[in-house]
């Protein structure tokens, strides 16, 4: 029996042609990481069914800000392809220019789309007080589920900053997982879900080795990662 092996992606704005911001990609390496077929894409709610594999990667894409992009290009996208991905909305500017509308967030999750939060603003939240957090929290938990009827489970951290404090406060408003900007492969489902970041300073060799990790890779990765928690405890 394979273990499950699932690369979780974490992408912002998509852009037809010139990147503007470093967060920023172009439709056409979108279309490069979405070149696998369809049953290689999962999103949160799938990996529970996930028992076996090919020993194939399989790929978790998830998106961040609520861009309008998410609608106009990646939504469309997606349905030709026929896949889902999994998207992160700040609350407080759905309905605003350049970001996601409440009717554009409903079209979106009836073919299968997964919405969690990413806060109610863009705070960066291991900066603000904990009566802050908690509104947050709440906050955004509380106006998507009146504007959805479905229960808001997932919570991606703005900026990818978190502590355990804030994991501990997210249990207590019943976010089921936590997404961070962190290298990963996915193995299995835990509290805290780590997503492998592709922008527009990366090269196509960049790319693929994210898409296509091997054993090396994975192994710089996790000592990456270690020497960045040493740093930070230590500061």
């Amino acid at each position: 029996m394979h273990k499950k092996k699932i690369i979780p992606i974490v992408l912002h704005k998509v852009v037809e042609s010139k990147c503007i911001d470093f967060e920023d990609i172009t439709v056409a390496t979108l279309r490069k990481i979405l070149n696998k077929s369809p049953d290689s894409y999962v999103t949160i709610n799938d990996v529970d069914e996930l028992s076996t594999s090919s020993g194939k990667f399989m790929y978790m894409i998830t998106f961040d800000d609520g861009h309008v992009s998410d609608y106009k290009i990646v939504f469309q996208l997606l349905k030709s392809l026929d896949i889902t991905a999994t998207f992160f909305i700040n609350t407080n500017n759905i309905g605003k220019p350049g970001y996601l509308t409440w009717w554009m967030i409903k079209e979106m999750k009836s073919k299968g789309n997964v919405f969690g939060s990413h806060g109610h603003n863009h705070f960066k939240m291991t900066d603000i007080s904990e009566e802050a957090c908690r509104y947050e929290f709440l906050k955004s938990k509380e106006i998507y589920e009146l504007h959805t009827g479905d229960i808001m489970k997932f919570f991606s951290f703005p900026y990818g900053a978190y502590n355990k404090n804030l994991l501990q406060l997210s249990k207590q408003y019943e976010y089921k997982n936590c997404f961070i900007s962190k290298h990963g492969v996915i193995y299995k489902i835990e509290n805290v879900i780590p997503r492998n970041s592709i922008n527009c300073s990366m090269s196509q060799i960049d790319i693929a080795k994210i898409l296509n990790p091997s054993l090396t890779t994975i192994i710089k990765w996790k000592g990456e990662d270690l020497s960045k928690n040493f740093i930070k405890n230590v500061i």
